[in-house]
């Protein structure tokens, strides 16, 4: 587990994890005062809010505690801070508020589909801070950060000035506009930069001029959440950065040339394309008031991110660990969701959670089944893998349209998700440690290759797919060990090959593939989904058949609301259930995973049970018949 220590946290634990200083919120603005609950706690600890629309040109804010809700700065232009008073009404202990935003118009005004980062003050992340320049002579101010900052932005704020910019990377002697593509410029402006403060020189800044600074740190320890550095991209315009975690927002720039400083962050959707192509990278340009772009920018990887753009180029950067805080509760990371299709596309909401992993069934035979639709955040929403086929992944553009709402999923008119009157369920995870992650990665042919995830814990289980090649679900599980395997798409008992597994249990850091074509060919594309038993919250188990009725512990305090079982010992679907469609103490409804088949609901295959489920009937209670199960809470 990541933990972060610093001061000034409000957790009793006295420990802090990035979900409590950084946010990528998502919004639709509506010219109505409401709040936004990311939370941060800002009113406490202090920070910055960055703001900007997505969908029209409009100003990249900036808002801080240090100088109030009512005063903003716009990062795409040079001049001083303008004062709103309907805009950001108040920051809180859980975010912010918002009002109808009748003069800025573009932090919460009608038609604005808006991106807004929140930068809370920690030691070791991140602080701001508002001084006055001396008279004359060099300007010292003090800061909190408590280590030397890496990144330091820099601004005056009554005054028509640049962004003048620190980077680690560039050192002292060279400083770059926040508000400018121009590349990096010497000037023995930055005196010193240390861990208790920052000295600017008087030929800089003008004498007796408010300020105000952002600092960034870099830390590189195992537990840091922020790293500040630099890359080269090759002759092809490519960079792979390592960082030690996966990322969930960058800030880069080229610096030897021009170029615009571009935002990629996981939310609006940044995704890992491998080498299949990646078309819905949403890039926004923190020095214009463009709107968002789709670029093919590179992408997160388990240990850091590719980049794409200029070719042979020194580009600085900021990054911003993942969500690394463990969950409290099955709502946070699970969320089974109905809806009747009406053929309009349209956002499924109603979800508790960021969607990172959809699976779309059918549910009525009106509909006359449908594929198993497998979509997830990290490879981005059109590219669909179907878990009842071992086809390999499809382009499908009006099919899941989008992951980039704060909560739920987007969806096209395709009869697969929204045909006219047919009914669907979408079974909805987020990632988190301990209990899911997703891993792309691509194989070597070698038997023995690793693969770095960030469950924090051993995976107990593993199903792994090819992406552009057609072949089985390999499946893994903790019950039946290293050396067997189970396909998703099929109804075959388990099988021994240690060509899957290696025979090679996992770790809390990597797990390892053997040289199974279907897994681990050269140049093959894969992705992982890795789930594991977190108390209270999800159980991967097993139990052996008595054909009667027995009670499965999972240790839960209100039963299961997603529960997956499969026969090992002997044929069997896949066969799930969950809490939107009914876990009754009569007929429940249950799809298969490996197939086509419109949902049943005329057998009492299982009944609540307030610590897991229990199983009653043949298929998933047959006398003597191993089975494993994945339940969450």
């Amino acid at each position: 587990m990541s933990l972060l220590k610093v001061a000034g946290t409000t957790a009793s634990s006295g420990t802090l994890y990035v979900d409590d200083v950084f946010s990528t919120y998502l919004y639709t603005g509506n010219s109505t005062a409401r709040s936004i609950t990311n939370g941060i706690d800002l009113s406490t600890n202090g920070g910055m809010v960055w703001f900007k629309s997505r969908n029209l040109e409009g100003n990249h804010y900036q808002v801080d505690t240090a100088r109030g809700n009512t005063k903003y700065l716009a990062s795409n232009s040079t001049t001083s801070q303008m004062t709103f008073t309907d805009a950001l009404t108040a920051f809180n202990t859980t975010g912010f508020n918002l009002g109808v935003d009748a003069a800025a118009g573009d932090i919460n005004g009608t038609g604005y589909n808006m991106a807004s980062w929140t930068f809370r003050k920690a030691a070791k992340f991140f602080d701001v801070v508002t001084f006055t320049s001396a008279s004359s002579g060099a300007t010292t101010f003090n800061h909190s950060l408590g280590v030397t900052p890496a990144f330091v932005i820099l601004k005056a704020t009554a005054v028509s000035s640049s962004w003048l910019c620190y980077h680690t990377s560039l050192g002292t002697s060279k400083y770059i506009e926040l508000n400018s593509s121009a590349a990096q410029q010497n000037g023995t402006n930055w005196i010193s930069v240390d861990a208790t403060s920052v000295t600017v020189s008087s030929g800089w800044i003008g004498s007796s001029r408010p300020y105000v600074a952002y600092l960034f740190a870099h830390d590189t320890a195992a537990d840091g959440i922020i790293q500040c550095g630099s890359f080269t991209t090759d002759g092809g315009g490519n960079a792979t950065v390592n960082l030690g975690w996966e990322p969930q927002y960058i800030m880069a720039k080229r610096s030897d040339s021009t170029g615009y400083w571009i935002v990629l962050d996981t939310m609006r959707g940044w995704v890992n394309g491998g080498s299949i192509t990646a078309t819905d990278d949403k890039s926004l340009f923190p020095n214009v008031a463009d709107a968002e772009t789709n670029d093919a920018r590179g992408y997160p990887t388990a240990t850091g991110f590719t980049f794409a753009g200029s070719a042979s180029g020194t580009f600085i950067y900021m990054a911003i660990r993942m969500p690394n805080k463990p969950p409290t509760s099955g709502t946070q990371v699970f969320s089974p969701q109905i809806w009747t299709g009406n053929a309009t596309a349209r956002t499924i909401t109603g979800t508790n959670n960021p969607v990172d992993l959809s699976i779309v069934t059918v549910r009525d035979s009106s509909g006359g089944g449908g594929d198993r639709l497998w979509n997830d955040r990290l490879r981005g929403a059109y590219q669909t893998l179907y878990s009842n086929y071992t086809s390999a992944e499809a382009t499908q553009s009006n099919y899941i349209t989008g992951f980039d709402v704060q909560y739920g999923e987007k969806i096209g008119t395709a009869a697969s998700v929204n045909g006219s009157s047919i009914t669907y369920v979408a079974e909805m995870f987020s990632r988190a440690p301990r209990f899911f992650d997703v891993v792309c990665y691509t194989g070597t042919g070698v038997a023995g290759l690793t693969v770095t995830h960030n469950l924090t814990v051993a995976p107990e289980l593993l199903i792994v797919k090819a992406r552009n090649n057609n072949a089985t679900w390999a499946v893994y599980s903790a019950p039946l060990g290293a050396t067997k395997f189970l396909q998703l798409e099929a109804t075959t008992a388990a099988g021994t090959l240690s060509a899957f597994w290696n025979n090679t249990l996992p770790t809390a850091s990597v797990f390892t593939v053997g040289n199974a074509g279907a897994i681990n060919d050269p140049a093959i594309n894969c992705v992982a989904y890795l789930f594991a038993t977190l108390a209270g919250i999800s159980k991967v188990g097993s139990y052996t058949g008595n054909g009667s009725t027995q009670n499965i512990n999972c240790g839960f305090a209100a039963g299961a609301r997603f529960i997956m079982i499969k026969a090992t010992s002997t044929t069997g679907n896949w066969i799930v259930f969950d809490s939107a469609r009914g876990i009754v103490a009569g007929n429940d409804p249950f799809f298969y995973m490996n197939n086509q088949d419109a949902e049943t609901t005329n057998q009492d295959a299982i009944d609540p049970y307030s610590a897991g489920f229990t199983v009653n009937t043949t298929n998933v209670n047959d006398s003597g018949v191993s089975y494993i199960f994945l339940a969450v809470a």
